[in-house]
């Protein structure tokens, strides 16, 4: 029987019991791949319940999804045994309350409403701490309206989270390439209501605020705004540019003697909590963020109780001429999605704190970096001075995360979790305030996990869950309709230097497209492709929104390389290039496109140990960087269009690190040798990006950052290279860069921006972190080198190849020959 002991840290312990979840990571080979698993705490003997949620080539576990009930009276350091069993445990037989039960319902705008029909059931799992049910309905007579009810049933609890998420499958439209709010792929929703059909005999609101308040009888709460200082910021507006929420906070309602609805509660942000009574006892229904995630609603009418996630605020104006207007219903874009939790809990006991900030557990840095899984990560418990002091700058003072969240009221069922996009504000020319949003840019999220690994500390988990959530729900085309370019796709941060206005989270708005016409406007892109944080957040929870969510950015870099994905695949059957180009759609060097491409496949690999996405990130690395590479003709000193290069660096120095860890092949040594290359032309041409000021089209704090990267990636490529004086060389210069970024960086009032920290949150580490242990030169002296490094020449994408046709009768005739096969014709798409 295999035995490994895990030091973990406990955080935020509950006055109750309650469930915790940690994702913990196990070395290749140190579990048999066929075990049952059972985990245990060590101080108290726990039980644990244990899920494999990825594996290592050999098949043996490497993550691993861990939960517990967590108690008040448990220490903050514990232990955790993993030990492997004959077969697992006899689970306790679950019947599901009868209120799982529930009656979900869309009222459309002009009250049509639409009633969910169940098709699909799955039974996740089921064990002695809780058990998953995933129902899957969709809409009747509108197939594009898509609803989940995600059930975890904690059975030493007695009770259940539920997830509900509500999609709008149908695309957008996007006329132009413009994404504003009214596209004709919107839904537009007057309520959203989830009501159960549990018998209750009396519910009673309990409501925290500044003064806690019991209400009885009959009442509705209502949440129509953040209730913060910047309640009717221009974040909220609606497809007509005007924002139109009714009121500041809440309000709760009662009936008056006559039977009429009267206000008798008004507030800024609640935080409710129902107890309900039933024929079975006492039934408590918390949502979580209830005022972050407005307009929401809960009522108790004394026969039902109705939860609205989207409530229905017709009633709230004081204009009741304009109830109807559709600007003041929920649009819910093509392709966007939204989801909610809610707790069901036996007893009175009250849990509202504890659903606000539950228990977090965590295994230890000094452990995790044994297991070969994270890069980059360290566990050295002190950063460097200037990363102290930008983290606490993150969390405290006027520059913090929820003074700029506060600052655009960034809340709301869009937008909570999203992070300001604050940077944009340098250049600014309009009226304050700016709304921009960051969409993840150099995936914030990830640098947010690494962070909460390494310190444990709750801050950087709560905004790393939060803005995964967003990431997943809003930032994601959830659609296949569209053209495969953009279907599955990440949007792009919003504008630079401009308002958002109406494009919401969708990048380019007819508001700014000016005189611009066809050159402004697009849609998704392979630059912004953000996959490792959504990979980590799914290690660490087991949400398979988030797993969805990988696969689905890595499929959308395969679809775009389709040659079938437009109707040029009749006469030109070969690969797009959109997935490995960066900046103009003729460049396939090493930049951010090919970098994101090949790191989301890397994630895709490294989650199920699909073969296919490996093949397919190789073949993106041969096309895009090679050993003899030409830096005159890839002009790598051209800041502006070439700046991103190492990025695609950085993301090969992880593609060896993984590999070495994993299953070493000869494809590390063509890598090594590309980053040797580049490493000499780094150390012979590379200066700090202000040494070159007069360059830069927006000399901003973000270059800073851009050469603590670049000295990371030298720095790197040094210590992988072995002992030797050019190898060291490297280092130092490497190190030269990384001081004089920083130097750059903290010069800058805006150090603190939401780009640069998301930078710097892993370079941060980076600079700490070693690379691959394996020496790839060893392939060497088995490996046929000619027949590694061999290079294929210049990588044309088919368009270029078509204009290339047209240039010579005989490549007129290969496009005719082409187009005459007829078995291609089916399977094309018919639209570019």
């Amino acid at each position: 029987m295999s035995c490994i002991d895990i030091p973990i840290h406990l955080r935020r312990l509950p006055h109750y019991s309650w469930p915790a979840t940690l994702g913990v990571p196990v070395g290749k080979g140190l579990l048999p791949s066929d075990a049952l698993l059972n985990g245990c705490l060590r101080t108290s003997d726990a039980p644990c319940q244990v899920r494999p949620l990825a594996r290592w080539s050999d098949g043996s576990p490497k993550w691993l999804l861990v939960t517990f009930i967590a108690h008040r009276d448990q220490p903050s350091e514990d232990i955790l045994r993993m030990t492997t069993a004959e077969r697992r445990p006899n689970g306790q037989t679950l019947t599901w309350p009868k209120w799982t039960s529930l009656d979900t319902k869309v009222h459309l705008y002009r009250d049509k409403t639409v009633q969910f029909v169940k098709t699909d059931e799955q039974l996740v799992d089921n064990g002695e701490i809780f058990c998953q049910r995933i129902d899957s309905w969709q809409a009747r007579g509108i197939p594009y309206l898509r609803c989940w009810h995600e059930w975890t049933y904690f059975a030493p609890l007695k009770s259940v989270r539920l997830r509900v998420t509500v999609r709008n499958s149908r695309r957008a439209r996007h006329r132009g390439g413009l994404w504003d709010l009214g596209d004709p792929g919107s839904v537009f929703i007057n309520s959203l209501s989830v009501r159960s059909a549990l018998s209750i005999t009396d519910a009673h609101l309990v409501l925290e605020d500044a003064k806690p308040q019991h209400v009885d009888g009959t009442w509705r709460l209502v949440q129509a705004s953040s209730g913060g200082q910047s309640w009717n910021s221009p974040v909220h507006v609606a497809y007509d540019g005007k924002v139109h929420l009714p009121y500041r906070g809440y309000r709760v309602y009662q009936p008056d003697a006559a039977g009429k609805s009267k206000e008798t509660y008004r507030g800024t942000r609640a935080l409710p909590a129902v107890i309900a009574s039933t024929p079975n006892g006492v039934l408590q229904l918390v949502p979580e963020a209830f005022w972050q995630q407005f307009p929401q609603a809960v009522e108790w009418n004394g026969r039902h109780l109705v939860w609205q996630p989207w409530a229905d605020l017709a009633g709230e104006y004081d204009d009741r001429s304009e109830r109807g207007d559709r600007s003041r219903c929920t649009e819910l874009q093509g392709g966007e999605q939204k989801t909610w939790t809610i707790w069901f809990v036996s007893g009175d006991d009250p849990v509202r704190s504890v659903i606000d900030q539950p228990p977090l557990a965590v295994a230890s840095a000094e452990y995790l970096v044994t297991t070969g899984t994270l890069w980059p990560f360290s566990s050295k418990p002190r950063l460097r001075p200037e990363a102290e002091q930008l983290l606490d700058e993150l969390r405290h003072g006027p520059r913090c995360i929820e003074e700029k969240r506060e600052r655009i009221d960034e809340y709301g069922w869009r937008h909570y979790g999203e992070w300001y996009a604050d940077h944009e504000q340098r250049y600014y020319k309009g009226s304050e305030p700016l709304v921009s949003h960051y969409n993840n840019q150099y995936d914030l999220v990830y640098g947010l996990i690494l962070h909460w690994l390494r310190t444990a500390d709750p801050f950087f988990w709560d905004e790393a869950a939060r803005l995964a959530r967003h990431v997943i729900d809003i930032d994601i085309y959830h659609t296949t309709e569209d053209r495969p370019v953009y279907n599955g796709g990440l949007f792009w941060h919003t504008d630079h230097y401009v308002s958002a206005h109406t494009a919401t989270h969708r990048t380019f708005s007819c508001k700014n497209a000016g005189n611009l016409g066809s050159r402004y406007g697009g849609g998704p892109g392979n630059e912004h492709n953000y996959t490792s944080g959504l990979l980590h957040y799914y290690f660490l929870t087991g949400d398979w929104t988030a797993r969805e969510a990988v696969l689905g950015l890595a499929d959308w870099v395969l679809a775009r390389e389709d040659p079938n994905s437009t109707v040029l695949g009749l006469v030109a059957p070969r690969p797009t290039g959109r997935a490995s180009s960066t900046t103009h759609g003729n460049y396939h060097g090493p930049g951010r496109g090919a970098g994101n491409s090949i790191n989301a496949l890397l994630d895709a690999w490294w989650l199920t140990q699909d073969s296919r996405y490996l093949r397919a990130a190789q073949e993106l690395i041969r096309r895009t960087i090679h050993p003899d590479d030409d830096f005159h003709r890839l002009a790598l000193d051209h800041i502006e269009h070439r700046w991103s290069y190492t990025v695609h660096l950085a993301v090969l120095l992880r593609y060896a690190y993984l590999l070495a860890n994993d299953r070493p092949d000869e494809s590390l040594y063509y890598v090594f040798k590309c980053l040797q290359h580049y490493g000499r032309w780094m150390l012979k041409n590379e200066k700090p990006y202000f040494d070159r000021e007069s360059e830069l089209e927006f000399p901003t704090e973000t270059w800073g950052a851009h050469d603590i990267r670049k000295g990371n990636v030298l720095r790197l490529i040094g210590q992988w290279m072995g002992e030797s004086e050019e190898s060291r060389r490297m280092e130092e210069r490497g190190e030269e860069l990384i001081e004089r970024g920083w130097y750059d960086l903290m010069r800058f009032d805006t150090r603190a921006a939401t780009r640069p920290v998301a930078i710097v949150l892993q370079e941060c580490l980076r600079q700490v972190s070693p690379v691959a242990n394996y020496r790839p030169t060893e392939l060497a002296s088995v490996t046929n080198c000619d027949e590694a490094l061999r290079w294929a020449g210049p990588f044309v994408g088919q368009r270029d190849w078509i204009k290339m046709q047209l240039r010579s009768p005989l490549g007129w005739a290969r496009l005719l020959v082409n187009l005459c096969q007829i078995t291609r014709w089916s399977k094309v798409r018919w639209g570019i």
